[in-house]
């Protein structure tokens, strides 16, 4: 969506042929209003709808954090908190918790999702 709005902005000042600075200021003075005015328009609900995303996209994110910050066993913690919120590879993981072969980072990995299960299991119906 933002490479989306990017293109409009883009598309906007070729209308007016004018720079962003001066597109913003002087909409009147361009060469096409209509076409301004349909572009400005949609940049602003294209800008709208991404913000009410990323406002959704922020609740979720931290509800999963919150709920993989209460699990008890801190291993599974740190699997599933880089895993899931910073997006960390598997071999950065392997790297951080200090363990020198990536199948126990899985296993571990996927005993973590296994009690996360258990804790949550309304997400998993």
């Amino acid at each position: 969506m933002t490479r989306e709005i990017s293109d409009l902005r883009d598309m906007l000042f070729s209308y007016g042929s004018l720079s962003p600075a001066e597109t913003l200021v002087r909409v009147q003075s361009s060469k096409d209003p209509d076409k301004l005015a349909e572009a400005i328009s949609e940049i602003y609900e294209k800008e709208k709808e991404l913000e009410e995303k990323l406002s959704g996209y922020i609740k979720v994110r931290t509800a999963i954090m919150e709920e993989i910050l209460a699990m008890e066993d801190n291993r599974y913690i740190t699997v599933l908190y880089e895993r899931y919120i910073r997006g960390t590879s598997w071999t950065q993981i392997m790297d951080i918790m200090g363990y020198k072969d990536q199948r126990w980072v899985f296993r571990l990995h996927g005993h973590a999702l296994e009690e996360f299960k258990k804790k949550y299991p309304e997400k998993f119906s």
